[in-house]
Parts: structure tokens; sequence; C-alpha cells
């Protein structure tokens, strides 16, 4: 099975990153809005603990994506996964 996502760029490719002090990836692309009228930037964060993966996602205008993004990644410090 082939998924489209239209307007889809990889602008940063994965990279090793911790979450709550465990092994993560990132990785940022943009793509096209829903309603097909401009392109969003989306910061994904993967993560697994145990036999539970969890998906991180942080996604917005291209314009906002800069004055969002400091409160994403202050979230993303304080994140914690209770097992």
């Amino acid at each position: 099975m082939k998924v489209i996502i239209p307007g889809f760029s990889i602008i940063e490719p994965m990279k090793d990153i911790t979450v709550d002090g465990h092994p993560a990836i990132s990785f940022i692309f943009t793509d096209s809005v829903a309603d097909g009228h401009g392109k969003q930037k989306t910061l994904q964060v993967y993560t697994i603990r145990g036999d539970s993966g969890y998906i991180l996602n942080f996604a917005t205008t291209m314009d906002d994506y800069p004055m969002y993004l400091p409160i994403f990644q202050r979230m993303l410090e304080s994140f914690e996964i209770n097992n």
C-alpha cells in the first residue's frame, strides 16, 4: 500500500534525541494543509517504553512554527512517561 501525503517534504531528517532520559528519534517535515490552502510544518518525536510506543506531534502553519516551537520544546523537556 502506498500512502501519498500532498506536498510532503522532509526538511530535517531523523535524528537521535532523548525524551524523559530515554532514546527517541525526531524529524521535521512540511505538507499541505488539509483544506489545500497553504503548508504546515510538523515536528514528530517517536519513543518506545516497554511494549508501548509514543508519538509526540507538533504541527502549525509555516509562519507560526518559530513562535510556538519554544513552547513545544518546553513541553517535550518536561514530558514524563510513568510505567
